[in-house]
């Protein structure tokens, strides 16, 4: 056990979310960071010991997922010899309010040919200002490489928990992947936060191989055609280099002025 502050406490075959996981979008909901990552845990226990590993993990946020307790189920959609895939949810009460899948590929040893991570590695860097205050309590160490969140255009940024996702628990490198993975809307961001609101509405990650380490970096811009939602595309690399690609799509509205 420690005492590093958590998104979530288990209550037996339940989830307690803490203060950490409240949305910046409404304050009675949990935030899409802490619905990937327990979504994540979730996968990542049920495809434990199959000899297969995540090559998409791709989560949908079908509403507000309110801020209190929260239930899962699990079940495998496909189990083949090569090829496997793993949905859960999440349940306020009896409503889903999100759900993932995970395409498996069976484990083989190949040849690997990827490219460069092609931005400075955190230790090179010093630490500095990029999220908003109280981000995750101020809890994570944060190295920018360019851009700010209440900054429009691309960003790029290297970042360290500090936190659990449940306490006391390690957090498999998958749930890791997928609450940072949901950073792209604000880390990219193309839109003045004072004139606009877009929440996400799914998370998408096409992985090469799991992350390593707790330093993590994305790379993200957005795009909108200004028809009501965007895109987010984010590159993702840890001390090795690049481990991962993904999107979001945003929900975009006209902030309101009461």
């Amino acid at each position: 056990m420690n005492d590093r502050p958590a998104f979530f406490e288990r209550d037996g075959d339940s989830y307690q979310p803490t203060g950490m996981t409240r949305s910046p979008w409404s304050a009675s909901a949990i935030n899409g960071a802490a619905i990937g990552g327990l979504l994540g845990h979730l996968i990542d226990e049920a495809v434990a010991g199959s000899g297969k590993h995540v090559a998409r993990f791709t989560v949908d946020i079908l509403g507000e997922v309110p801020h209190g307790r929260i239930e899962s189920r699990t079940r495998w959609l496909r189990e083949g010899r090569r090829i496997a895939m793993v949905e859960t949810e999440l349940l306020a009460g009896d409503r889903v309010g999100a759900r993932a899948t995970a395409l498996c590929v069976a484990t083989r040893d190949t040849m690997p040919v990827v490219e460069p991570n092609p931005f400075p590695r955190f230790d090179t860097l010093e630490p500095g200002e990029f999220f908003m205050p109280g981000f995750f309590g101020g809890v994570p160490d944060v190295r920018p490489v360019r851009g700010k969140v209440m900054e429009t255009g691309p960003g790029t940024v290297w970042l360290k928990y500090n936190v659990d996702l449940i306490a006391g628990e390690d957090m498999p490198p998958l749930a890791r992947a997928a609450i940072i993975a949901d950073f792209g809307v604000g880390v990219g961001n193309v839109l003045p936060r004072k004139d606009w609101t877009f929440p996400n509405l799914d998370i998408g990650i096409h992985f090469l191989r799991m992350p390593v380490g707790e330093w993590l970096m994305m790379d993200s811009i957005t795009e909108t055609a200004g028809n009501g939602h965007a895109l987010a595309r984010s590159m993702f690399a840890d001390e090795e280099g690049i481990y991962a690609r993904g999107q979001q799509i945003l929900f975009v509205d006209k902030a309101r002025r009461d």
